[in-house]
């Protein structure tokens, strides 16, 4: 121990096993409460039911169904929601358990645990995303099952929660730049909520006004969704639903994917940036400490 201690960096290996340390710590902290679990399932169960029995006797005028258009959108949004907001969930849950305190004197980094723990959400989010899956099934969804089209699906899942990660690390740094300690996190609330409203994971972007359209070709969540849906839905056609896609010479499929990767340059570098200035913040005035 005396000898880990004097080390001022961890080798490669070793940051590994901290994130699986942390996703362990999780991991067993779950089964002692499943409960939550449990009632996390009925309550989405729940909210999905209002949308499935909606479509039931909707329809939609691009040949999709309606059933599969919400199910694939509900999935895909609650992975990009677990992005945005578990940094900052991490850091608060560390806060509250005086965990960030040694973590800052040790050679491991309140980065790790971040990662360790967003590592462990988008493991019990898949188990959420399942019960979607399997929910809209019995509803009569139906999607591409192609290995190639789900492959593709998930090279674009990968793509998404990483444009919106920059988001989850802005969202973290206000926990140590403005003090956001209380559970009522600006950047969180106000992305997730646009998020619920313009980025089409409950109806198409091209019906709503055309000032909504164009706030949602700012969210990289639209683009996620919306080639994730290109990819995956039976009839779903090559039509432009969002107004980048009019704008440049290449199909909407291959423009949400470029869109993608320009959030990812642009926002995961920025996100970063931001959470370091709030680390480097929190040393100087020890606003990680669990009782600043």
């Amino acid at each position: 121990m005396e000898t880990f201690m004097r080390k001022s960096k961890l080798s490669s290996r070793e940051k590994l096993t901290v994130v699986g340390l942390h996703i362990l710590r999780n991991v067993k902290l779950w089964t002692r409460f499943t409960a939550s679990f449990y009632m996390g399932i009925l309550q989405m169960v729940s909210e999905a039911a209002v949308f499935l029995f909606i479509g039931r006797w909707v329809t939609n005028d691009s040949g999709v169904q309606y059933v599969s258009f919400v199910i694939l959108g509900l999935a895909f949004a609650r992975f990009l929601f677990a992005t945005i907001s578990g940094c900052y969930s991490s850091l608060s849950i560390g806060h509250s358990s005086a965990m960030l305190e040694p973590i800052l004197l040790s050679p491991s980094s309140v980065n790790l645990m971040v990662i360790g723990d967003l590592i462990w959400t988008y493991i019990n989010t898949s188990l959420y995303v399942v019960c979607y899956l399997l929910l809209g099934w019995a509803f009569g969804m139906r999607i591409e099952m192609g290995f190639q089209l789900v492959g593709m699906a998930l090279g674009v899942l990968v793509l998404s929660i990483l444009s919106v990660l920059g988001f989850g690390y802005m969202s973290a740094a206000m926990f140590m730049l403005a003090n956001a300690k209380g559970g009522n996190e600006p950047i969180n609330w106000f992305i997730s909520t646009l998020q619920g409203l313009v980025s089409g994971v409950y109806f198409p972007i091209s019906v709503m006004p055309n000032w909504l359209q164009w706030i949602s070709l700012c969210l990289p969540q639209a683009y996620g969704i919306d080639a994730a849906r290109r990819l995956l839905l039976v009839g779903k056609s090559g039509d432009v639903t969002i107004p980048t896609q009019a704008l440049l010479p290449f199909s909407p499929l291959v423009t949400d994917i470029m869109m993608l990767i320009l959030f990812i340059v642009i926002l995961l570098p920025l996100g970063l940036w931001v959470f370091k200035l709030g680390l480097n913040k929190a040393k100087v005035d020890g606003g990680l400490s669990r009782w600043s």
